[in-house]
């Protein structure tokens, strides 16, 4: 179950996936059951993810449960036990300034219509009631054809880690 202030990295056990030898699609245990990730869904994080830099095959698929709307899961293909619940920037229009993000995708040499910009939510479970936050400072920038990711920090410091959705 997640625990207090959680990005919903899942923590079981690990189990290791190439991609590189998948033919078609790869099914991985996530906490929301088993899920199927075709070569479509798949992207490489070069770098990796901020805090996770061994860590550079994800899936990126819907999740089951169509009351988690617009939600999706990232999920390693590399490490079974790590996972982040995404929300797509389109999601929250206007949270991130056009100039911000055209820098951040010129500074990624991505083209404008090969962009899919993901954000990193945490939940916070309360005593009383459970909240959600998105990181806008460091959004995940995707190359959807090269299938390509990089987590981008932005230079305004005017966007929050924390912003309460």
């Amino acid at each position: 179950m997640l625990e207090n202030n959680t990005n919903l990295a899942e923590t079981e056990g690990t189990q290791h996936v190439n991609p590189t030898e998948i033919d078609e699609a790869v099914t991985v245990d996530t906490q929301f059951g088993p899920m199927t990730f075709g070569k479509e869904q798949t992207v490489h994080f070069p770098t990796g993810l901020l805090g996770f830099g061994g860590v550079h095959e994800f899936g990126i698929g819907n999740l089951p449960d169509p009351a988690f709307g617009n939600f999706k899961l990232l999920k390693s293909l590399d490490d079974s036990g790590l996972g982040f619940l995404v929300l797509p920037l389109e999601a929250l229009p206007d949270h991130i300034h056009e100039d911000d993000l055209k820098q951040a995708y010129d500074a990624q040499a991505i083209a404008l219509e090969d962009l899919a910009v993901l954000l990193i939510v945490t939940v916070h479970k309360g005593a009383e009631k459970t909240t959600l936050t998105v990181n806008l400072r460091a959004p995940i920038l995707i190359d959807i054809k090269l299938h390509k990711a990089v987590q981008h920090v932005l230079p305004n410091a005017a966007y929050p880690i924390r912003h309460e959705i």
